[in-house]
């Protein structure tokens, strides 16, 4: 026959045991989750810069052949211009040219006005991805914690007798 003590050791080894796998598998699932978290905000942020990317190259090649239109739509009413003024209508030829180029310092204005549109619109995506990556560091700090304070409670727990 075993004792009351001998029988209330064991089960506290048992006891003991069962609670050391369960926070041991607590842990590893903690790790896991944490590796699922990462991974996805990887491929969240490579698939939105590939995104950005694939936006500003179609941005930048439309406003490079509406750039290249308007110059040969300037060219051709240039010539026009040029060709129905006669050396009598001087005066008149230079105040087409000037608001010629009034309105092409319009346009290059207003596609200014679009690039910095842009570029704002780059820089709040940017600082949305620092504050999602910051997010995730923050909770990387708070799984650390844990662990600290789930290593001290283990610690802190008195030895069997």
């Amino acid at each position: 026959r075993r004792s009351v003590e001998e029988l209330l050791v064991e089960k506290f080894k048992d006891f003991k045991a069962a609670d050391e796998r369960n926070w041991h598998n607590l842990r590893e699932e903690i790790t896991r989750s944490k590796e699922s978290v990462f991974s996805e905000l990887a491929e969240q942020q490579n698939h939105n810069v590939k995104q950005f990317s694939e936006l500003m190259s179609l941005r930048d090649r439309q406003r490079d052949r509406e750039l290249q239109l308007l110059r040969e739509h300037t060219e051709t009413a240039m010539l026009e211009v040029k060709s129905s003024i006669g050396s009598v209508h001087m005066a008149s030829h230079k105040a087409a040219e000037a608001r010629f180029t009034e309105l092409l310092q319009a346009e290059h204005l207003s596609h200014r006005q679009i690039l910095a549109n842009e570029q704002r619109e780059k820089s709040a995506l940017a600082l949305q991805l620092t504050e999602a990556m910051d997010a995730v560091s923050t909770k990387d700090h708070s799984i650390e914690h844990l662990r600290k304070s789930l290593s001290e409670v283990e610690r802190a727990r008195p030895e069997p007798v």
